[in-house]
Parts: structure tokens; C-alpha cells; sequence
């Protein structure tokens, strides 16, 4: 039998579109999902820490330029499927011992009218 756990953080960004004259907002939740053939005992604190490590460069940041800063990513445009790269990248093979699988899901949520997208990134 496998064992499943997920963590769940949100955050803050900004980014202006191509064209666009004023940078606009989004808050986004981070969901990371690992399954382990045995899940540690402290497998929740380390996953909550590790993730919330992971967005402390994203939360308040211009992603335009947090992406073009960062030369593992700075070919990448400020999107939702990018945000979720990014955090894949940050994200994958750290954990020991390591899960059998993981992935990562975010969820962007319009500031102006509270709609939701998401995507989801298989490390």
C-alpha cells in the first residue's frame, strides 16, 4: 500500500502580459502532492517547509523579472503553466527519502473577478 500527502501554500505575484501597460496581480495556491512507498514521520513538517521555501522567491515578486533574474528560467514568460514549472524545478529531488512519484498543481485566482484556473506539473 502507497501513502499520499499534500501540502497546500498560497502566494501572492504580479506580471504584466506583452502590450499590457500596467502590471496586475493574482494570488495562487501551491498544492504538492508526493506518494512514498512509506511515508516518513515527519514527511507533512518537511513537505510544508520545503514548499514554503520554495515560494518565498515568487510570493510579492514581478515575475517578469523574477523569471528573467534566474538563469535556470529566464526564458520563461510570467504564466500559469510557467509558474508551475518553476515550481516543479524547485521542487523536485530534494526530498529524502526521495517519493515514489510527485507533482505539483496551481491555482491562479484573478484578483478582478475571482475566477480560477490551474495546471498541474508531473515531476
Amino acid at each position: 500500500m502507497l501513502d499520499e500527502l499534500t501540502v497546500e501554500k498560497s502566494f501572492w505575484a504580479c506580471h504584466k502580459n506583452t502590450g499590457d501597460k500596467k502590471h496586475h496581480s493574482h494570488e495562487y495556491i501551491a498544492e504538492w502532492t508526493c506518494t512514498f512507498v512509506s511515508l516518513p514521520d515527519d514527511a507533512a513538517d518537511t513537505m510544508e517547509n520545503l514548499l514554503g521555501a520554495a515560494i518565498i522567491p515568487l510570493d510579492g515578486a514581478n515575475l517578469n523579472e523574477l523569471f528573467k533574474g534566474d538563469s535556470r528560467c529566464s526564458f520563461l514568460a510570467p504564466s500559469l503553466v510557467n509558474v508551475a514549472r518553476y515550481l516543479r524545478m524547485r521542487l523536485t529531488n530534494i526530498l529524502i527519502p526521495a517519493p515514489i512519484s510527485s507533482y505539483v498543481i496551481v491555482t491562479e485566482i484573478d484578483s478582478s473577478d475571482r475566477s480560477q484556473s490551474a495546471v498541474k506539473m508531473v515531476a
